[in-house]
């Protein structure tokens, strides 16, 4: 792991938001270089603001830039840990994607940001075998 950590964001409804950031490097020999950012819901904090899905593009954008990473060496994995009273809602895990190129960008005040998510189901043993550890 590089980092876990509180990221504090603001939503793009104006609300104060935050979620759950973990930097791995990948292990699997495919993806060598590759970063793969965790981006959890906080569930059990009533500040925790827009949810991590709604803000994906913001979220995916001030991570990118905080930590210099290039959009295409950075893998975007959502998470969401069991939910509800009982836990009877199940984890879930998606890989998003965001379109990387000229018509994938958009200038907001000047800044790049990333744009055009999709989402993709995934669990846990994929994104554990590519970062070489539980999480």
């Amino acid at each position: 792991m590089i980092t876990d950590y509180i990221y504090q964001f603001r939503a793009t409804n104006g609300v104060p938001s935050k979620c759950r950031i973990r930097l791995y490097e990948a292990q699997a020999t495919f993806n060598k270089g590759d970063i793969f950012v965790i981006c959890s819901q906080l569930l059990d904090d009533e500040e925790a603001g827009q949810s991590v899905t709604n803000a994906a593009e913001t979220i995916a954008t001030g991570v990118m830039y905080t930590h210099h990473l290039q959009p295409m060496r950075m893998i975007w994995i959502e998470h969401y840990p069991p939910r509800g009273t009982r836990g009877e809602i199940k984890e879930s895990l998606d890989r998003v994607t965001f379109e990387i190129g000229r018509s994938s960008y958009r200038q907001i005040n000047g800044q790049t940001i990333l744009a055009e998510p999709q989402w993709n189901r995934t669990d846990r043993s994929y994104v554990e075998a590519m970062i070489g550890e539980t999480f």
